[in-house]
């Protein structure tokens, strides 16, 4: 096939800019071929901030994660922050990476950049937890910090998460005014950089060790102190870089009945025991299953790559594996619950969660008298808005995602899988010791406020094609259906202009996202958007059904019922035959 002259102009431009040989060898190859679709795919669009931060398949050209991709976007934060912040080199940056293929490099390609412009860079010893980063940069008031992973993405992936002076990753304007300077800068060739070596020898770049976090771990001491707990725990790193900070924790913390599963336990970014790194999804978490079973535990935890996101399963006798896996919405809900319940004043506590998150939040904080709101997708929206609050007065509780990302402590302005194992474990103990299981306390939380029940559909679409490649989405937001399920839709709401959304304690206003809900008939809703950090998109579906403890069974059922018929029509309005 052929190769368009600009095709070929801009390949050869990129070329020649390149710093990295595989990257060079990958294009000439590809143009030798003359394969057009392979490099059309690799030059259709640039690499671009999403919900957390930028994520691609690695390889080369201006869509994938490559060295030129993270020297050019380094450049361009380093000269936004110079522009923009008082003192941003004497504040520094810190830097790192999970385990993740081609980390330390990319993330020796941030460290030379910045340094070169005169910021000092505390980096880090070995592969790193995300929260940690998150936590290092507050500790260290640091302007800004970047952390290179792709977190539970599949195995081909990478990204650059990019955190600002305030401890949280960007949010807009910052970003488009960053991928707006990298798109000025003319060259990697006109980027100056340090060797590392230099940098270090000249004081620039510093390496912190494992004890910088020591204050880290004593801060959840404080939230979750120490206990003697015979709780059986099973653990799964999936290769990921939680598996020394999470046994840290739970170990220290009084739960020594803990087995680290063995298979997946190391390091390792071809992650070669599961087809994908998310603990979302059970057929990762098959091996986990079988140590469960094995260990006779009580609770199992698995993290995700950079450790910021935790699974949970408890045992139950009705589950194929002998154990079932919690979603992000029944995790949330008894976080929210225990966390409110523990604090003496949770009428000056407040909880939040994502837009897309169950609405059962936001009833849980009623129920305590508690500030509930929702926000934008994305735990940066979270953080900002809990600065925000934490400035009037109030004080933080909880904050959660359903994509199984909470924060129970606001040492760190993001998703946190570390400590949230910890309070996790705790929680189940104390219920344990109270002669209940999770099982039984969702089920006081459903008698109290109703059955809600959450499922989620994903669309997958190839890598390269767009997040809406049919224009499906598009269509629904022009036309949205009158029905689902025989269950009548009252209204369609568009939050791609901003939207105002009624709480208990007001209104609040969310910025412009894409993301289209429908208000159906009986309290039940459905939303549709984009994913922000993989080719999907993604539609949550929120069924409630009021009941009491007496008609809990039954409102169970008129629950599930209500879910399929709801969820049958959507795949029919959304996959056709």
């Amino acid at each position: 096939m052929a190769i368009p002259a600009e095709l070929r102009e801009r390949v050869e431009t990129w070329i020649a800019d390149d710093p990295d040989p595989e990257g060079r060898a990958e294009l000439e190859t590809l143009l030798q071929a003359g394969d057009r679709e392979g490099l059309e795919a690799r030059f259709s669009g640039n690499l671009e901030f999403g919900t957390a931060g930028c994520r691609a398949l690695m390889g080369a050209g201006p869509s994938r994660f490559n060295r030129r991709n993270v020297l050019l976007l380094t450049a361009a934060c380093v000269r936004y922050l110079q522009r923009t912040l008082p003192a941003a080199a004497q504040r520094g940056i810190c830097v790192a990476y999970d385990a993740r293929r081609g980390g330390a490099r990319f993330a020796q390609d941030v460290i030379e950049v910045a340094s070169a412009a005169g910021f000092r860079v505390a980096e880090f010893a070995a592969p790193l937890p995300t929260p940690l980063l998150a936590y290092a940069s507050r500790k260290l008031n640091c302007s800004a910090a970047v952390m290179i992973t792709a977190s539970h993405n599949p195995r081909d992936y990478n990204g650059y998460k990019l955190y600002g002076a305030e401890g949280y990753q960007i949010t807009p304007p910052s970003d488009g005014e960053i991928v707006a300077e990298r798109d000025r800068v003319e060259s990697v060739a006109s980027i100056a950089r340090l060797p590392i070596e230099e940098g270090r020898t000249l004081g620039l770049v510093r390496r912190l060790e494992e004890d910088f976090f020591d204050d880290y771990v004593a801060a959840l001491r404080e939230i979750a102190p120490p206990r003697s707990s015979p709780l059986r725990i099973a653990y799964s790193a999936l290769h990921g870089v939680g598996a020394a900070w999470i046994r840290r924790l739970l170990v220290e913390g009084g739960f020594r009945n803990f087995d680290a599963l063995p298979s997946q336990n190391d390091p390792d970014g071809s992650f070669p025991t599961v087809p994908s790194p998310n603990p979302e999804e059970a057929e990762a978490l098959k091996e986990l299953f079988a140590l469960g079973r094995e260990r006779k535990a009580e609770l199992l935890l698995a993290t995700d790559p950079d450790a910021d996101r935790l699974a949970l399963a408890l045992p139950d006798v009705e589950a194929e594996e002998g154990f079932r896996l919690l979603h992000g919405n029944q995790v949330g809900a008894l976080l929210a619950d225990y966390r409110l319940s523990k604090m003496d004043d949770p009428a000056q506590a407040f909880v939040l969660s994502s837009i897309v998150s169950s609405p059962l939040a936001g009833q849980i904080a009623r129920h305590y008298d508690a500030h509930w709101e929702p926000t934008l997708t994305g735990f940066k929206w979270m953080a900002k808005r809990a600065l925000e609050l934490q400035a009037s007065g109030k004080r933080f509780a909880f904050a959660y995602e359903e994509a199984i990302g909470y924060l129970v402590s606001p040492i760190v302005r993001d998703k946190d899988a570390l400590s949230a194992a910890l309070v996790v474990a705790e929680m189940v103990d104390v219920y344990r010791e109270q002669g209940r299981t999770l099982w039984q306390v969702l089920d006081g939380i459903a008698a109290r406020h109703g059955v809600y029940l959450s499922h989620p559909i994903t669309l997958k679409h190839d890598a390269d094609e767009s997040r809406d490649s049919d224009g499906w989405l598009d269509a629904l937001f022009a036309a949205p259906p009158a029905s689902l399920g025989g269950i009548s839709v009252k209204s369609a709401r568009d939050f791609r202009q901003g939207s105002e959304i009624q709480t208990p304690q007001g209104k609040v206003f969310l910025p412009p996202t894409t993301l289209l809900e429908l208000d159906l008939e009986g309290g039940h809703r459905v939303m549709l958007r984009p994913s922000g950090t993989e080719p999907k998109t993604k539609v949550y579906i929120d069924v409630h059904v009021p009941c009491t403890a007496a008609t809990l069974a039954e409102a169970k059922v008129e629950a599930q019922n209500t879910l399929q018929r709801i969820v049958a029509a959507l795949r029919a309005l959304l996959q056709p035959a």
